[in-house]
């Protein structure tokens, strides 16, 4: 039985005291510390100051509670550098009366140095998210529930409904009316099967303003071509959209008047009677003023 764990190096027993003392003859963790059970007493000796806390906690609150437990631990190896290990223990009283830590050890210091940068990765990827006017959701279509970044309420100003999203969005109370149709197209597409579909619309803010947004949705399907999600990002465009539609405004109009121009007036005409219903009348006024020619000219 020794002769395995000295292979494997992974298994102690420590007094529950104040240094948690090695009883030497069930501790063979040489293979991972770098001690031998001669010259090692205390367990306490070989955990870093800043796992400490952890330790005693585990140890002494959690054990007493639960009778095992589970902790990540940073110990120092023999050689002098830090490792990183996951132990298991457990809590047992011996014929002496005394009450023991029994445990596995489990290095994974390659594992921890994976997951912080991982981490850190997605630490920064979250500052760059609230740094921007970008919101990412993801709707999950068995549930009918959707989920929103944290710059939703920033951008907007109250915290959205999660629940019954497709369910309740030919009334959805956040977007403007006149968009509802093309959003509810959107993901009936989506849901049909398409993969990807960008729109524009607007979106209410807390004091009863609407922004423009744009869009951007993805389905992910599963095997067997049924929807899952869709995922996407909610971009605010509502200051390009603004300074485009005033670019129209000023390309449409006629700046001292602000009545539409020949071309614009032309266009207009002839769609509305395009899409006029049979029989529907319709009429248009010609107004004539005096000598406006040369007002407009010098003005």
């Amino acid at each position: 039985m020794f002769h395995l764990f000295e292979e494997i190096g992974a298994v102690f027993c420590c007094k529950n005291d104040e240094y948690f003392t090695f009883k030497r003859e069930f501790t063979i963790i040489s293979a991972i510390v770098g001690y031998d059970r001669s010259e090692l007493n205390h367990f306490i000796d070989i955990i870093t100051p800043e796992s400490r806390q952890a330790a005693y906690h585990c140890f002494k609150v959690q054990l007493s509670e639960s009778r095992t437990s589970e902790l990540l631990l940073e110990i120092t190896h023999k050689e002098g550098h830090t490792i990183w290990v996951i132990i298991k223990v457990k809590l047992a009283t011996l014929e002496d009366g005394n009450e023991y830590i029994f445990g596995t050890m489990l290095e994974v210091s390659k594992f921890k140095k994976q997951l912080d940068v991982t981490n850190q990765s997605l630490k920064q990827y979250q500052i760059i998210l609230s740094q921007t006017e970008n919101i990412i959701y993801e709707l999950d279509y068995a549930t009918d529930s959707i989920f929103y970044g944290d710059t939703w309420q920033d951008i907007f100003g109250y915290e959205p409904v999660h629940e019954d999203f497709l369910k309740t969005l030919p009334k959805n109370p956040y977007i403007h009316p006149d968009d509802i149709r093309e959003i509810t197209e959107c993901f009936n597409t989506l849901i049909n099967g398409d993969s990807y579909k960008a729109i524009e619309i607007r979106i209410v803010k807390a004091d009863g303003n609407y922004l423009w947004c744009r869009v951007r949705s993805t389905a992910i399907f599963d095997s067997d071509g049924k929807i899952l999600k869709i995922v996407g990002v909610i971009l605010n465009i509502d200051k390009e959209k603004n300074a485009h539609n005033e670019l129209k405004v000023r390309a449409e109009q006629d700046s001292l008047t602000s009545l539409l121009n020949k071309h614009t007036a032309r266009v207009r005409a002839e769609k509305y009677i395009k899409n006029a219903n049979p029989g529907e009348k319709c009429a248009f006024l010609f107004m004539d003023l005096d000598n406006f020619k040369d007002i407009n000219d010098h003005y």
